[in-house]
């Protein structure tokens, strides 16, 4: 099998065999990682349902999320207790660059974000801002 190798943005290179170029192979292979990937997530009073893209809170009841804010917060919630500078953030998230994007874009969707999930969105008490370090959700 012979491979094309072509390079992304970042530069890094992609193989990809000539026999998985059809749609269904494409397809096969999405759902397999889909299958992987589909489990909601729960902390505390929060679950993330990750097939319909919404948060189940105590307070708010369902919240149905945009594909970015789903991002951010499945991405915090896969690491419940650890703290994202916003540059890791915008890499993690968003696949900027090193040095590329606006600590300002992580901090209106974290605001937007507790403003649709948090009782007190000027209190959060589940995605929270460690001062002068970054931002994370509470662990239960």
């Amino acid at each position: 099998i012979r491979a094309i190798l072509r390079r992304t943005k970042k530069q890094q290179p992609i193989v990809i065999q000539e026999g998985t170029r059809s749609r269904s192979g494409y397809k096969r292979s999405y759902q397999d990682a889909d299958a992987q990937v589909k489990q909601n997530i729960r902390i505390g009073d929060f679950e993330l349902d990750v097939q319909k893209y919404e948060l189940h809170t105590a307070d708010r009841g369902t919240v149905r999320l945009t594909p970015v804010q789903f991002e951010l917060i499945h991405h915090l919630m896969s690491h419940a207790g650890e703290i994202f500078p916003p540059g890791r953030l915008l890499d993690e998230v968003w696949n900027h660059p090193k040095d590329a994007g606006s600590p300002d874009l992580v901090r209106v969707h974290i605001k937007l974000l507790r403003e649709r999930i948090e009782k007190d969105p000027r209190d959060p008490q589940f995605l929270k801002t460690v001062v002068g370090f970054g931002y994370t959700v509470a662990a239960e």
